[in-house]
């Protein structure tokens, strides 16, 4: 098929709209419809191999319209394209792979429709090489990939042994797997591996043995399990593609399988995946993912937990990140999963981790293929240097928890006999820092008299004259807190450490310059591997102070910040009941930050989100984040209703298409839960089905995801599940009438139903700088035209195709589908 206009120039249209790579020269630019010559020649349809054409020279330019074009047959010649569809897509880019080779996917697809008895093994394997998910093709399950398909038909067509298995893909496929891609797979060490599977026992509730395995390259990773069912082989995803499209990032995973944790007689395998990135401070993430065939649903389930945790050994994750305990009496077996912090690091040697972590410990149940948390608790120290102990309450002081007093003793206890070790390691005024610092925590928490104590004490006795650093915090906090408060006294001394600390390391400083800090300051903490802790978290100091509010005193929340001399910005009330209000508030707030010259500080004015609420228990806070004080910032509000005064709220903030979205639960006697802080995405609710939808691109895959969140009040978490609409298994479903089935008038009725009822494709960011976003353009509605377009042709309604084609060529002129050629 090609399209030709009565002026013989001819419209590309895909790959049935090419002649040879030979006889077709591109145009650099488009010519759009209004400047396109009138015709003054005969049409001409051009052959295979077309000559050069004289055109007139017109004398009137006039609009183009569909039937100024005709189809022409397609023929042998016309498969032989891909290295002009490589020249078009230059530059190009959508995801992990280029936007040639994602068109250049659909070419081949057409080309395989339109000639039946070419090889489609091979075809096959050549698809998989850029994109192993591929296309639908004769023969494959609903939801199957191309590359599971090509996997069942070496061992059951092929008489491949499934040992000689992965060498083979790993030829025919012709990429580099690992090495080169910035992320690797491998099965753990265990009784489990044989060779390159892993081999469970029943894990398809079948009493024999199943085999995972995993696979991929530069375009991702899968992990399928294979089983045999009527002596045939049988490939079942457990894993979807996955890959990763940061630069400078390293990306992990581990197999292996965990037995029965939940007693119902069918082993889980678990996945660790682990993922560290370059950056100041550098980042490294760990997930530990649980797998369960559902023989109702014929797939296997899953549930994951993200483990937060700092960076334990330099790049390296913390040790003995989880474990899966001894069954109980009902014969489930608890899984623990240790969120951990480094305590002190020994710069001397290699970076290595010198003391105990600070470890919050997680239980978990395994249950209906979900993680339900059981308990957690805090492990108290178990070294016996001081110096290791304060170390470690100076990591309880960061975070609100229930081990604040076990800190504030063992800081308490070490005042009244400083430890010379922690000046040699933390610097001469360590005890000054450490004096400041457990002051600031007890006149947060309510502890007034104690605090203004040891302040003053930093203040007017320091333990040494050489240093005054810590001195000069103490007494600007005491003198702002004097005039403004505790939260704003919290705030300014943070922000003189912060300005104090650009000067001495400069600004593009990677790691915290410990010994230079220690020359100025007089103490510099050796956790502070990349960057240095506040000296006075205002989050933290805000939230406790709130939350310790009498209620009887204050009738809303903006007397209750008045009280504190605080000026919001803006009050939003998101719902009040008799009982219960929540809030959204936003705060001001101001950082100096070091010009680009380095010579001088310059204020920048933010402004901090919270969530507040108020019932007759108690006033709760909850800090969501900060955004730029922005004429275009835009807040939205919304809420579920779960039971009376139990919400779901979602707050998102848009400046300048960076867009932004928080989950929180506020219960009914108004405590506050963060269940979602994301950036990139936006999210909607769906107040009929009770339900919050995110919208989100993938780094994993090559769609956005979009995802609904229902509230599950019993295991008070969120229930995840894709949304019902999937941009993604719509064009497979298209791709499988037109391809498997080669059944043109369903392919026409469900494309054209997918137009109307299809929602707005998600936005694709291609880049984020300064708060702004450029994005992607749109892929799924013009490919989705275009096979239209295709399906009306192959059902003889040339017309109506031609309609299409020039329909999309106005609508979308620079997309390769429709560029315009000439014929050489």
């Amino acid at each position: 098929m090609r399209i030709v206009s009565k002026i013989v120039s001819v419209m590309l249209l895909g790959s049935v709209l090419l002649t040879s790579c030979g006889g077709v020269t591109p145009i650099a630019p488009a010519i759009t419809p209004s400047t396109v010559p009138s015709p003054t020649v005969k049409p001409v349809i051009p052959t295979s191999t077309p000559s050069a054409i004289a055109i007139s020279t017109p004398t009137e330019a006039l609009p183009l319209r569909a039937d100024d074009y005709q189809l022409r047959p397609w023929v042998a010649d016309d498969v032989y394209y891909s290295k002009l569809i490589e020249e078009f897509g230059k530059g190009f880019y959508i995801g992990i792979e280029s936007g040639r080779q994602r068109y250049d996917l659909a070419f081949k697809a057409e080309t395989l429709l339109r000639d039946p008895s070419s090889n489609w093994r091979d075809v096959g394997w050549q698809i998989v090489s850029d994109y192993p998910k591929g296309f639908p093709m004769p023969g494959m399950r609903p939801g199957e990939d191309l590359l599971a398909f090509l996997i069942e038909d070496l061992l059951n067509t092929q008489n491949v042994k499934p040992e000689e298995l992965l060498a083979i893909i790993k030829n025919k496929t012709q990429v580099a797997w690992w090495g080169e891609c910035g992320f690797r797979a491998e099965i753990v060490e265990s009784p489990s591996k044989q060779g390159d599977y892993l081999i469970v026992k029943n894990l398809f509730g079948d009493n024999q043995n199943g085999s995972i395995f995993y696979v991929g390259g530069c375009q991702g990773i899968a992990v399928y399990a294979l089983r045999k069912v009527d002596n045939l082989f049988l490939v079942e995803k457990v894993r979807d593609w996955q890959a990763l499209e940061i630069m400078a990032a390293g990306f992990e995973l581990l197999l292996d399988t965990v037995g029965d944790v939940n007693n119902n007689g069918i082993p889980e395998i678990v996945i660790n995946e682990l993922f560290g990135a370059s950056g100041s401070p550098p980042g490294r993430g760990e997930k530990i993912e649980f797998y369960e065939w559902d023989a109702p649903k014929d797939a296997f389930v899953s549930d994951s937990i993200r483990m937060k945790e700092d960076v334990c050994y330099m790049y390296q994750p913390c040790e003995n990140g989880w474990m899966v305990e001894k069954a109980d009496p009902q014969g489930f077996r608890p899984i623990v999963v240790n969120e951990q912090y480094a305590t002190m690091y020994d710069y001397s040697i290699d970076g290595t981790p010198t003391c105990d972590n600070y470890i919050i410990k997680h239980t978990y149940l395994w249950k209906n293929a979900k993680f339900v948390e059981q308990k957690h608790s805090v492990i108290p120290p178990t070294d016996k240097s001081v110096e290791c102990q304060l170390s470690w309450a100076l990591q309880a002081l960061k975070r609100d928890t229930d081990e604040n007093t076990i800190a504030t003793e063992l800081i308490s206890k070490a005042l009244i006999d400083w430890p010379e070790a922690m000046n040699d390691i933390w610097g001469p005024a360590s005890k000054d820092y450490f004096a400041l610092r457990l002051g600031l925590t007890y006149d947060m928490t309510g502890q007034e008299e104690t605090a203004l104590v040891l302040i003053q004490n930093v203040v007017e006795h320091p333990s040494t004259t050489d240093y005054q650093f810590a001195s000069q915090l103490a007494s600007t906090y005491l003198d702002v807190r004097s005039k403004r408060g505790k939260v704003r006294a919290c705030q300014e001394i943070s922000l003189l450490q912060s300005e104090s600390e650009d000067k001495i390391s400069g600004l593009y400083a990677i790691y915290v310059p410990l010994d230079e800090l220690k020359k100025v300051w007089g103490y510099g903490a050796p956790i502070w591997l990349y960057r240095v802790d506040a000296v006075c978290d205002g989050k933290l100091a805000l939230k406790l102070l709130i939350e310790q509010a009498p209620v009887s005193k204050y009738k809303n929340v903006d007397e209750l910040l008045t009280e504190m001399r605080l000026k919001p910005l803006n009050i939003q009330v998101i719902y009040e009941s008799n009982s219960l209000t929540t809030s959204l508030v936003s705060l001001p707030l101001q950082f100096n930050r070091l010009s680009r010259d380095g010579s001088t500080f310059e204020q920048v004015d933010y402004q901090q989100l919270w969530l507040l609420a108020r019932s007759p228990q108690r006033f709760s806070a909850d800090y969501l984040d900060v955004i730029s004080q922005n004429p275009s910032t835009v807040l939205s509000v919304d809420y579920l209703q779960i039971k009376q005064n139990d919400l779901i709220i979602m707050v998102q903030a848009n400046v300048d298409n960076f867009q932004s979205v928080f989950i929180s639960h506020v219960e009914p006697d108004g405590g506050i839960q963060t269940l979602l802080s994301d950036i990139y995405v936006d999210g909607f609710v769906d107040h009929a089905a009770k339900e919050i939808a995110i919208v989100s691109e993938s780094f994993y895959n090559d769609q956005p995801d979009i995802t609904y969140y229902k509230w599950n009040s019993e295991l008070q978490k969120f229930d995840e599940r894709k949304i019902n609409f999937d941009f993604v298994k719509a064009q497979d479903e298209a791709d499988r009438l037109m391809f498997q089935g080669r059944d043109f008038s369903q392919t026409i009725l469900y494309i054209n139903e997918f137009l109307i009822q299809a929602p707005p494709e998600p936005k694709i960011e291609s880049s984020c700088t300064y708060g702004r976003c450029d994005y992607y353009p749109e892929w799924y509605r013009p490919y989705m035209r275009y096979f239209l377009a295709l399906a009306y042709e192959m059902s003889g309604q040339s017309d109506r195709a031609r309609d299409i084609y020039f329909a999309l060529w106005q609508d979308y002129p620079a997309n390769i589908l429709v560029l315009q050629q000439n014929i050489g």
